[in-house]
């Protein structure tokens, strides 16, 4: 039972996510109000008090739920659509960008600088002037307490660079499970991802054509994607992949 001062009316009755895909929803009981459209939710019954969850409002006309054979739950709407419930600890990773000399990261509840992987005490808010050269990342923490790392940039004494080799773009970064190159790119001869001690994950002789392909074999973690060209020129960028 929950009162209507919200403008809720009534409820659509969910499942227990029993799914391995997030061990914060795993186990809670998952209901959403049709007029409202808050998403809540119930854990251990036998806690006193009851564990409680309001995930947010989504909109009107949500009608029923359903589940596939690996647990994973999803959500009808009156419009004719269905929508899949995730893990809000796996949200977009934050966009970290730097313009007229501040470092600045998309919204968050709390916020985390590091240098060199080293936490930058007192930097709390959501934008960071650079005072030493290094790469530097934000630790965004989310309306529901799921820490989430930027993607990381380099302040340089000419300046910042992006992640991006000279002369190319290299995005998305992070990646999941392909990326895409732009610039001239009728010049690169080869590709090379190496870890960041210098071993050869993957290479490509080469470039075939965008977007390229990563194996799935390749764990997610920090590469240096390297571009050779055939003007002898060697680039490299570090790439992310989750």
């Amino acid at each position: 039972e929950y009162d209507h001062d919200d403008g809720s009316c009534s409820v659509t009755g969910g499942y227990v996510y029993r799914s391995n895909d997030s061990e914060l929803l795993n186990g809670i009981y998952l209901y959403i109000d049709y007029c409202s459209g808050i998403l809540r939710g119930i854990g251990d019954a036998t806690q006193d008090p009851l564990e409680t969850y309001d995930f947010g409002n989504f909109g009107f006309g949500y009608t029923s739920f359903g589940q596939d054979q690996a647990g994973e739950m999803y959500v009808a709407k009156s419009n004719e659509t269905i929508y899949k419930v995730e893990d809000p600890c796996h949200s977009q990773i934050p966009d970290l960008v730097f313009e007229n000399n501040i470092l600045s990261v998309d919204d968050g509840a709390n916020y985390y600088w590091y240098l060199n992987d080293e936490l930058i005490d007192g930097e709390n808010n959501s934008t960071l002037s650079p005072e030493e050269n290094g790469d530097y990342y934000c630790v965004v923490e989310n309306e529901f307490g799921c820490n989430i790392q930027s993607n990381t940039v380099t302040v340089l004494d000419v300046g910042l660079i992006e992640n991006n080799a000279p002369n190319f773009n290299i995005y998305p970064n992070p990646f999941k499970s392909s990326i895409y190159i732009e610039g001239d790119t009728k010049h690169i001869t080869g590709l090379i991802l190496s870890d960041v001690v210098g071993k050869v994950i993957w290479k490509q002789q080469h470039f075939k054509s965008n977007p390229v392909l990563i194996p799935s074999y390749i764990e997610a973690g920090l590469y240096i994607l390297s571009i050779n060209t055939s003007e002898s020129n060697y680039y490299s960028a570090k790439v992310y992949k989750h």
